[in-house]
């Protein structure tokens, strides 16, 4: 079955809005220039693409017709060269930005390396690896995390002709910890920073608002001074230490085998009686003053 451009940007929109459900990230975005007014020569010019983004181009013609048959989706872009300062720059777009892939082309036929370089808000966020084949290439730079509104520009760091296609994005995504623990994790979803009982979802809660997923948002529980996890049937404290502003842990009467909070330096008080544990590392807690740990497996 032969799709067209738009049907394609449609499935990976919808893929990419799967993961923003999934994962409560900003909106994805995809620029398939579709709407490119670039022609044979190479010009200066702008035009208003998906989303009414507009992005603004330099140096710049379309993709030749893919004379190299290299399978590209046209339209496309041709950057000519580093030396005339040919890129392609986006407006301001808002819900920041977490990963960002574009595909690279040959452009033309002559010997050389393509490369280009990725600049969001200013900053590089990394370069292509170059190559001088008339096959697909996909430059991809994840991790980028940036929350605020952002300006993209990919920007051709050669002398040589580099053609550019299908610029997409995810949306800023927060921090998340790992919460393997079924039990740890629900009260986190089901509870505020101080103890208070509310829905999953809540806006207050300590968890991302989305049960049995193994994660919670960092930012939520960062700042968490108190915690009392008593009685909640809970094997595994992972995720623990990245409540680093915790000063009192108590987490007595579950089934805990081993315990890690030499991460949490403001820790002064751990009530962890009556588990199972058969490890505790409190070695790095210069701050503990209260720790009550009988009841348990500890030899040492």
């Amino acid at each position: 079955m032969i799709l067209s451009k738009f049907s394609n940007y449609i499935l990976l929109y919808i893929f990419l809005f799967l993961g923003l459900n999934i994962y409560s990230q900003s909106p994805p975005g995809l620029e398939d220039f579709t709407n490119s007014n670039a022609n044979t020569s190479y010009a200066n010019n702008s035009f208003v693409g998906n989303s009414s983004i507009t992005w603004t181009y330099v140096k710049t013609r379309n993709a030749n017709n893919d004379a190299n048959s290299s399978g590209i989706s046209l339209p496309a872009l041709m950057l000519q060269k580093s030396s005339v300062g040919s890129k392609v720059t986006s407006s301001i777009i808002s819900g920041g930005i977490g990963d960002f892939s574009v595909k690279l082309y040959k452009g033309f036929t002559g010997a050389g390396s393509r490369q280009v370089e990725l600049f969001v808000n200013g900053v590089s966020k990394g370069t292509s690896i170059p190559f001088d084949d008339f096959s697909e290439h996909i430059f991809s730079v994840t991790g980028i995390n940036v929350s605020s509104d952002i300006i993209i520009e990919i920007v051709n760091i050669t002398s040589k002709q580099i053609i550019i296609d299908d610029i997409s994005w995810t949306g800023y995504s927060p921090p998340t910890t790992t919460v393997p623990d079924d039990n740890f994790e629900t009260y986190l979803e089901t509870h505020t920073a101080a103890g208070a009982v509310v829905s999953v979802g809540d806006a207050n809660s300590m968890g991302d608002g989305i049960l049995n997923n193994d994660l919670v948002t960092t930012a939520n529980i960062s700042g968490v001074i108190r915690i009392n996890l008593q009685n909640l049937n809970i094997a595994n404290l992972t995720g623990i230490e990245d409540f680093t502003s915790l000063t009192l842990l108590n987490c007595y009467d579950n089934q805990l085998s081993s315990l890690d909070v030499s991460a949490i330096s403001s820790l002064a008080t751990l009530r962890c009686y009556n588990n199972q544990l058969t490890s505790l590392n409190v070695t790095q807690n210069i701050n503990l003053t209260f720790l009550r740990c009988e009841s348990n497996q500890l030899t040492s």
